[in-house]
């Protein structure tokens, strides 16, 4: 199955070299391999369409470093398949899609980390774009 994933993410790769793509839905967990290693590999190879994380979750610690890696919005694949279709659209034309518990999240941790001079903190205008 490992291999099989493998493929399957070097294929996408090479559509994205190949095609102009607006937009990428990419599940989080793909195998051996993460989705932040797709993103990363796909920015890498200068993909400049949006990606959208489709998936069952994702751990809260793991948002903020989704969005410094571009992610333009996560979607729960608990939610209503028309509700997806209105977050595509969203994030084709320049929108973002996130959970409000995922933002306070992110926000609540860089402000409360931000006396100890975290390495890792948003900027002010990352923290004004989630607020």
């Amino acid at each position: 199955m490992a291999g099989n994933v493998s493929k399957k993410l070097t294929e996408g790769l090479n559509v994205l070299k190949q095609k102009l793509i607006d937009i990428v839905l990419l599940d989080f967990y793909l195998g051996e391999r993460s989705g932040k290693e797709f993103l990363r590999l796909s920015r890498e190879q200068g993909l400049a369409g949006k990606v959208l994380l489709v998936t069952v979750g994702v751990n809260q610690g793991v948002v903020e470093e989704l969005i410094r890696a571009g992610v333009s919005g996560i979607f729960l694949k608990r939610d209503s398949p028309s509700l997806l279709a209105q977050v595509i659209r969203r994030v084709v034309s320049g929108g973002v899609w996130f959970e409000q518990e995922q933002l306070q999240t992110v926000v609540s941790t860089d402000t409360s980390n931000s006396r100890g001079a975290k390495k890792n903190n948003l900027t002010e205008r990352e923290r004004q774009v989630l607020s």
